[in-house]
C-alpha cells in the first residue's frame, strides 16, 4: 500500500470515471470514438476540431481544373487556389460546388470531406 493509498489521497487524484469498477470511459474519450465509429468523413479528429472551433474559415466555391494530383477551386470572391487532395480521392468534376477550410486544410465535397493541402 502506498502512502497515497493509507491517506485515500489516490482516490481523489483519480478522477471518478477511471476509478469505478467497469472503466468507463471520459464523456469526451466516447465522443470521439462514437465520430470516428460513424464518420463518413476522411479526416483526423483535430482536423474536425478545427473545423467546428473556425466556422468562418470556410470559402465556399467551385472546381475549375482538376489533374491526377490535384484540384483547382475558384472561389466566389473570384480568387483561386491549387489543392492536393491528400489520401483517398474524390470524384470531382470541373463545376462542381464545394468548400474549403484552409486552417483544417479539410475539402468538403456534398458531405464527404477529405484532406486537401495548399500546393507550394
Amino acid at each position: 500500500m502506498t502512502p497515497c493509498d493509507a491517506a485515500g489521497w489516490a482516490d481523489r487524484a483519480t478522477p471518478a470515471y477511471v476509478r469505478s469498477a467497469d472503466r468507463t470511459r471520459s464523456p469526451a474519450l466516447e465522443e470521439v470514438i462514437t465520430m470516428n465509429r460513424q464518420s463518413t468523413f476522411e479526416v483526423l479528429a483535430i482536423q474536425r476540431c478545427m473545423a467546428n472551433a473556425n466556422p468562418l474559415a470556410w470559402r465556399d466555391g467551385l472546381v475549375s481544373d482538376v489533374s491526377s494530383d490535384s484540384v483547382v477551386l475558384v472561389f466566389l470572391d473570384g480568387s483561386s487556389s491549387v489543392l492536393r487532395v491528400v489520401g483517398h480521392q474524390v470524384d470531382l468534376a470541373v463545376g462542381e460546388p464545394v468548400a474549403y477550410h484552409s486552417v483544417a486544410e479539410i475539402l468538403a465535397v456534398g458531405d464527404r470531406w477529405v484532406t486537401a493541402r495548399a500546393r507550394d
